[in-house]
């Protein structure tokens, strides 16, 4: 998809009015391209399409298990009515409703929303480190129009992240720094007047790959590699490599972050498969 939601809230009529001949051809060809991919996902189902059972949409499997059950109450009732055989129309309303699922009412507990609770005490990082470098990813081009965007066109930072590595010396400096990288993101305003906003990328799962690959992570791959080096080669446990961290390179890491660097989501060992 070319165009996403923060710049598909942009695009209006005033805004086509302002563009030139050029510039609406650039941005129809652009949604057009997009409303063509959006409408063979919408259409693409388990019936037409390679797509599993299992990736229905949870309502339509909802309504499919309460047709089924509709089905079965209904022919479990039937035979019910035919083994008893009453006599009034009174017994068939009394067996019907005997029929009926009883509604379990939630507790208090069970209707709370899922999540950090309003007024519940948060989590965060202790440890403040000073900035060693700050990178800013601007956008290249304009999501709407496409023109190039400059290095005058004005960026704002909306969000951002701190990575946390190491960087090994070299022969005149042996040794291991800490380095602590500051990540902005953020929207660049276009000549055109169209807001071209930039995020952390995030890769689908896709065959042969155990994880999810996401920019927004707090630890690096330098930092992340001594850290599975620790775990697969020198067999240190998850509390041991924090003592390691803490003692040898000062920082505090979380036994949870530590086990997030060596563990998959699925639970596997985070090795590269040799084929």
């Amino acid at each position: 998809m070319l165009l996403n939601d923060h710049d598909l809230r942009q695009i209006d009529e005033p805004y086509l009015k302002s563009l030139g001949f050029d510039e609406v051809i650039s941005v129809s060809l652009r949604m057009l391209k997009d409303l063509k991919e959006a409408r063979e996902r919408l259409n693409q189902n388990p019936d037409n399409s390679s797509r599993p059972p299992s990736s229905r949409e949870p309502w339509v499997v909802a309504r499919i298990e309460k047709a089924n059950d509709e089905i079965d109450e209904e022919s479990d009732l039937k035979d019910d009515l035919l083994k008893q055989a009453p006599d009034t129309d009174d017994e068939v309303s009394n067996l019907e409703e005997k029929k009926k699922p009883k509604k379990n009412h939630p507790s208090s507990d069970q209707r709370r929303k899922p999540g950090k609770q309003k007024g519940a005490e948060g989590f965060g990082r202790t440890q403040k480190l000073p900035v060693t470098d700050e990178v800013i990813h601007r956008a290249t081009a304009c999501n709407a129009c496409g023109r190039e965007l400059l290095e005058e066109a004005k960026f704002v930072a909306s969000t951002g992240y701190y990575i946390i590595d190491i960087e090994l010396g070299n022969e005149k400096e042996p040794g291991i720094n800490v380095t602590n990288t500051k990540h902005l993101y953020g929207d660049t305003i276009c000549s055109c007047g169209h807001v071209t906003r930039t995020k952390p990328h995030r890769c689908e799962k896709k065959s042969g790959w155990d994880i999810q690959l996401t920019e927004w992570r707090l630890v690096g791959p330098l930092l992340m590699a001594l850290i599975c080096s620790l775990a697969l080669r020198m067999r240190l446990s998850r509390p041991h490599i924090r003592e390691f961290l803490k003692d040898w390179l000062g920082l505090h890491l979380s036994v949870g972050t530590i086990n997030q660097c060596i563990i998959s989501p699925e639970g596997q060992s985070n090795r590269w498969k040799i084929n």
